[in-house]
């Protein structure tokens, strides 16, 4: 009976918070301009880019079925593509939160090992966007360089 109480909590509760998250982003939209607004919306691009957002989840999904019978987990597709859905979801509202969500959700439908997937995803793609976000930096800060400092010569470009 207390396992039954636990879960009926926990949903009231995170049921309660996403309804406040959507009072809070929605306090300050008039209901009027928000659906008038929503039926200038063209609906075969609206169905086109959902359909293209659930193959790529699907897709997604299958790949991490792959890679889990690669490390010696049987998972089942479905609940590999819920996950993979699930940590979207997550994401939408904590970034970088969703890899831990959707391991978190393999762990307890799978037992897959969260650690094992879940170092690739928080150690390597912080390290690959911080190298990327560098390099881009460096390349506009030659571009202001060459635009507020012009070489004389053409031919000499600064570093």
């Amino acid at each position: 009976m207390a396992n039954w109480v636990k879960k009926t909590v926990q949903y009231i509760l995170f049921l309660g918070i996403g309804v406040a998250l959507l009072y809070l982003t929605f306090k300050n939209v008039n209901p009027i301009d928000l659906w008038n607004n929503l039926k200038e919306v063209p609906v075969s691009g609206l169905l086109l880019v959902v359909a293209i957002g659930f193959i790529a989840i699907i897709f997604r999904g299958l790949r991490w079925v792959q890679m889990l019978q690669s490390l010696g987990y049987e998972v089942k597709g479905t609940r590999a593509i819920a996950a993979v859905a699930f940590s979207y979801l997550v994401n939408l509202v904590t970034p970088r939160v969703g890899e831990v969500a959707r391991c978190t959700a393999l762990h307890k439908t799978d037992h897959v090992w969260m650690l094992n997937i879940s170092f690739f995803d928080l150690r390597f793609h912080p390290l690959v966007f911080l190298t990327l976000t560098f390099n881009l930096c460096q390349q506009i800060h030659s571009m202001i360089e060459m635009l507020l400092w012009p070489s004389p010569n053409p031919a000499i470009l600064p570093p």
